[in-house]
């Protein structure tokens, strides 16, 4: 059986077809990475390049149940067996995870822990090198500690058994490399 194309203005329609098939892939294709590109805003570092410290968000934004962010480039990686965490929260219930980003703006969970073991060892290694970032460590929603970037630090907590544990970071246009892992400890 042959394939008949039908002439309209000595054009053949499959070709026409093909033609505006490709076109709209492409048109569709460049108003989503336009939209992904230009629609996301970062918060501003303007405290310079050496100037690690937030200049916008507080602690008030990092102790807030509720928290956006906005990222480019970025990926996260999550291994190992959760814990007790329940909720919104048990997807970032692992024994390690990283998390990398060219740029990085607003306020994200990185790591919880709930265990009924009373000691927990965090080892966090937290880079940052542009931009601002601050990442601290929550115990039932309160504020716990701060942990230093551009540097790595092992903290044991004590008397945590039932406590939710949380690592949350702030970032202002932060091109951020951070890892956290846990052990409990008897």
């Amino acid at each position: 059986m042959r394939f008949v194309y039908r002439k309209f203005w000595n054009i053949n329609i499959p070709k026409i077809a093909w033609i505006l098939i490709a076109a709209g892939t492409l048109l569709v294709s460049l108003i989503v990475i336009a939209v992904c590109l230009l629609g996301t805003s970062h918060i501003e570092d303007t405290n310079g390049p050496n100037n690690y410290a937030l200049c916008k968000l507080t602690l008030d934004d990092l102790l807030a149940d509720r928290h956006s962010s906005n990222s480019f480039m970025s990926s996260s990686l999550k291994s190992g067996s959760p814990s007790e965490v329940s909720g919104n929260l048990r997807n970032y219930d692992y024994t390690k995870c990283t998390y990398k980003a060219k740029k990085f703006s607003g306020v994200q969970v990185l790591h919880a822990t709930k265990t009924e073991a009373d000691s927990l060892k965090l080892t966090i290694q937290a880079q940052v090198s542009s931009g601002n970032l601050e990442v601290v460590i929550l115990i039932d929603g309160q504020y716990h500690t701060h942990v230093p970037v551009n540097s790595g630090q092992t903290i044991v907590l004590e008397d945590i058994a039932g406590k939710l544990v949380e690592v949350k970071m702030a970032g202002e246009s932060a091109a951020v490399n951070i890892s956290v892992s846990r052990a409990f400890l008897p």
